[in-house]
């Protein structure tokens, strides 16, 4: 600490490989040698052995990489916001209870599915009883929808090709919206939440992707069969 305060390091390991630099910034981090430790051994088995290859392809798994690294105490995750973390996840069990008891629906990936259950000690079946539908995503291995006790498997669909994950969930949930505002059901919500992931990851960026319903409707039809509209 300083007299203003905590010191808030930032870690940031380069590999220089000509004729281009690649780099990844583990953020800001609670100053404990064992952190530094870790963020480099993940550096040297995880990433600069790829980058080459990455830059090559025009990719970055930001998502399976920021996971590990979510696991392992980096990014502020688990550091208080006084010490320039994001102070995540900061609610209790009890919290987390009350929040779903006031909501209608809860969408949630699988890391985030699991970080309830641990801190509530309920299962995905008993938490689904306090919403109308809890949906949990699974990145390529589709996802889930928790209504009226049961649960509704959604497939992934095949993407035209996998080019940027970068707004998928967003994606995903707007079909989810679209399928509640209509009054679908939720095999009919959550496949079309399915499609709209898969159009988005085949391009780069958060919103440089418009297809027409025209387009939608043929690829849902081609994934699962019946009409859309």
């Amino acid at each position: 600490t300083s007299k203003s305060g905590p010191i808030q390091p930032h870690v940031v390991l380069v590999q220089v490989s000509p004729p281009r630099r690649g780099y990844v910034s583990l953020g800001v981090s609670v100053s404990l040698y064992q952190d530094f430790i870790r963020s480099a051994s993940l550096v040297i088995a995880e990433i600069n052995p790829h980058i080459a290859e990455w830059e090559k392809a025009e990719i970055f798994p930001a998502k399976e990489l920021f996971r590990k690294m979510g696991k392992l105490g980096f990014l502020g995750v688990n550091k208080p916001v006084e010490f320039g973390g994001q102070g995540l996840p900061m609610f209790d069990g009890d919290e987390l209870l009350n929040f779903l008891k006031l909501a209608d629906y809860c969408t949630v990936n699988d890391y985030e599915a699991k970080l309830i259950c641990d801190r509530t000690g309920g299962t995905l079946e008993e938490l689904a009883v306090l919403v109308e539908a809890l949906v949990v995503t699974r990145g390529g291995e589709g996802s889930n929808i928790y209504t009226g006790g049961r649960r509704i498997d959604i497939p992934c669909v095949n993407p035209d090709a996998l080019v940027d994950p970068t707004g998928c969930g967003d994606a995903y949930r707007a079909g989810l919206l679209y399928g509640l505002a209509e009054n679908w059901d939720w095999g009919k919500t959550g496949r079309l939440a399915s499609l709209m992931g898969s159009i988005k990851i085949a391009h780069r960026g958060g919103q440089n992707h418009r297809p027409t319903r025209e387009e939608i409707a043929s690829r849902y039809a081609a994934a699962f069969g019946g009409s859309l509209w």
